[in-house]
């Protein structure tokens, strides 16, 4: 029994320091910044493309972004493939762009399963920029 009045007193001290400020603040907790790529055929060669996330943003304005489509490969990653911009997250630093892309352009490799991934970079102003990288699709384009 007396356990439980010393785990009560506790309780109640720690809700009235925290009533009556005494106890220190904490910031939440920032989401994670994030990327994420889909790729779904349209047929005739063409692909959507579709890529949403999230930036921690130093102010709650829109902010401009751009969307690099990458090759990846072993030794080093392929030039940009199909590329979108400039684009706007809303103020929360939310983004979300779908567009078309070429199979052509997808096809990275001379032979085999190809692998796309989104480069998601954003420029605060006042900031410095900074890129989230995404989700690595494989297919056959």
């Amino acid at each position: 029994m007396n356990h439980k009045r010393r785990l009560v007193a506790l309780f109640l001290t720690g809700a009235a320091a925290t009533t009556i400020g005494l106890a220190e603040a904490r910031p939440a907790a920032a989401v994670a910044e994030s990327a994420f790529l889909t790729i779904r055929s349209q047929g005739g060669g063409n692909y959507s493309l579709t890529v949403t996330g999230h930036f921690n943003l130093p102010q709650a304005v829109a902010t401009s972004y751009s969307i690099k489509i990458i090759g990846e490969d072993g030794w080093f990653d392929d030039t940009p493939v199909c590329d979108a911009w400039p684009l706007t997250t809303d103020a929360n630093g939310n983004y979300w762009h779908q567009y078309t892309c070429t199979g052509a352009l997808l096809n990275e490799d001379w032979e085999g399963q190809d692998e796309n991934y989104a480069k998601v970079t954003v420029f605060p102003s006042g900031a410095k920029s900074h890129s989230v990288r995404s989700n690595t699709v494989k297919g056959y384009y």
